[in-house]
């Protein structure tokens, strides 16, 4: 099972898909904070308005939006590719059992989902932090 987790968390990484998503949410979380600093206007003696554990809490909102579209989208593009190919098919024929495959999918799956909830709400604070 160790082995089977491992190569899904290689197959992810590897993935276009994972990487460009993740690339997405940090641009928009780089996007929302730049707005937050170029439109509230300068008083006392800060630029941005809010302080780091504030953008933190803010990006945590936002995060649940864009995390639904991520794990739908994920899924869908990482399942929808290894059907296609015929993957599950040819584990299953080596010996290894369906629940056991597909466990190890839906793990991968979930490291990939954990991995980017935490980007958005880290990558929100050091920006935050950086700009204020």
């Amino acid at each position: 099972m160790r082995s089977m987790l491992s190569a899904e968390g290689y197959k992810l990484r590897k993935s276009g898909v994972f990487v460009l998503l993740c690339e997405f949410l940090a641009v928009s979380i780089l996007l929302y904070v730049a707005l937050a600093y170029w439109t509230h206007p300068k008083d006392g003696g800060y630029r941005i308005p809010m302080t780091a554990l504030e953008l933190y809490a803010n990006a945590v909102t936002i995060n649940q939006l864009l995390l639904k579209l991520f794990v739908g989208v994920l899924a869908g593009f990482l399942l929808s590719s290894e059907y296609a190919t015929g993957v599950l098919k040819r584990a299953v024929s080596l010996g290894q059992r369906r629940e056991r495959v597909i466990a190890a999918k839906i793990g991968g799956n979930a490291f990939g989902v954990i991995a980017a909830a935490l980007l958005i709400p880290v990558l929100a604070a050091g920006i935050g932090s950086l700009m204020a």
